[in-house]
């Protein structure tokens, strides 16, 4: 397994048998990690969103449509914390709680 590491954007992606397996990235907010954003093979392919609350890390998974483009954003409990539409020319909508 390699591991590609790019400090600049907190970037990591590992392989396997020379095959991309998932990518994360860090998000830093004073100088402290505070979110992490996991990805599966495609460049553009978010799984889920993880932030500390209270030192508690809070897991929310986005839900993506046919074309893999994110329209939810659910809790650990399998609700629903924000919504995502889009127009015909991509320009995004949120509804709800937005992080």
């Amino acid at each position: 397994m390699n591991s590609k590491h790019q400090p600049h954007r907190c970037r990591r992606s590992h392989t396997a048998l020379g095959q991309p397996k998932a990518w994360a990235i860090g998000e830093v907010r004073d100088g402290q990690l505070a979110a992490s954003l996991l990805g599966g093979l495609g460049i553009d392919d978010a799984i889920a969103r993880i932030t500390r609350i209270n030192g508690t890390p809070e897991v929310r998974a986005y839900l993506t449509d046919a074309l893999g483009s994110a329209i939810a954003l659910a809790r650990q409990n399998q609700s629903v914390e924000t919504g995502y539409a889009y127009s015909p020319y991509g320009q995004t909508r949120k509804a709800g709680v937005a992080d």
